[in-house]
């Protein structure tokens, strides 16, 4: 159930898992012998380096789909359509300088036309 979680929402997953790491991490702070507690962390690390794993590969993938569906939108001159595809890509990476620039470029193409 859990790996079906992971894939249809990774992103929540890894909160999810992060949140109950933390609650469990505070358990172990009130009572350090709680092993409840205690094999919970063991069971939910590896769990949620997998998820991690998974959100990260779900991440480029989409950025790659975003990255070439802007692409297609631009070359058959639909560019409000390019740079929402290229603002998707910098809602999964803020950093990514080549969806800035796709952006540029139609955003300056955009002046050219009006």
């Amino acid at each position: 159930a859990s790996s079906a979680r992971a894939q249809n929402r990774p992103d929540l997953y890894v909160t999810r898992l992060q949140k109950a790491i933390q609650i469990y991490r505070a358990a172990l702070k009130v009572s350090p012998s709680n092993a409840t507690a205690q094999k919970a962390m063991a069971d939910l690390r590896p769990e949620l380096s997998s998820a991690q794993k998974a959100l990260r590969e779900r991440q480029s993938s989409d950025i790659q789909k975003y990255l070439y569906s802007g692409m297609g939108h631009y070359q058959s001159g639909q560019l409000q359509e390019a740079i929402a595809d290229w603002n998707r890509v910098l809602s999964i990476d803020p950093a990514h300088e080549q969806a800035k620039d796709y952006i540029r470029r139609a955003e300056k193409k955009l002046e050219l036309t009006r």
